[in-house]
């Protein structure tokens, strides 16, 4: 009877323990408090260097600006996770979503679609350094920036993602 109350009180916990990871490892090494990011998946945050995911269940969506999990079944503005990019004739990488103001990108690898993810608030994807950046810094046709870099981007880098079918 003892080991029938241990699986009774174990199970519940794995499966709450299981709800809150991400589709591909995060981690919040070298990233300061707060948004870290978001896709279609949830979103991740850091707080005292480790991550809080929160996960939208499989028939949900997690919508950028209402900050929650919504049906996949609405069709929201801000959220465009129910459209497929074709990825055959694009590079391994990411990609800037132009359509949405680039507020989002979506990664390609080896022509396969492997995903959107969402920059934080108040800034959009800056293609030529690979990261989410204020719009100032941004070239088109994301941005008004016309200027060099001084820098030499770090990306594509490798993305680990998990296929949730």
């Amino acid at each position: 009877m003892d080991a029938l109350r241990l699986i009774v009180l174990v199970i519940p916990a794995l499966v709450s323990a299981t709800d809150t990871w991400a589709p591909h490892y995060i981690s919040c090494d070298g990233f300061p408090d707060g948004f870290h990011e978001a896709g279609c998946w949830g979103k991740a945050v850091c707080v005292k260097g480790q991550p809080v995911v929160t996960q939208c269940a499989a028939d949900q969506m997690y919508d950028y600006v209402a900050d929650t999990c919504v049906s996949r079944s609405q069709q929201l503005g801000s959220t465009s996770c129910n459209i497929a990019i074709d990825c055959s004739k694009e590079t391994t990488g990411r990609h800037a979503d132009v359509g949405d103001g680039c507020k989002s990108y979506h990664i390609c690898m080896a022509g396969a679609y492997f995903g959107r993810m969402y920059c934080p608030p108040r800034t959009i994807f800056n293609e030529a350094l690979q990261v989410c950046d204020y719009p100032g810094n941004t070239p088109a046709p994301c941005g008004p920036h016309a200027g060099g870099y001084s820098v030499t981007p770090a990306g594509p880098w490798p993305e680990y993602t998990q296929i949730i079918g």
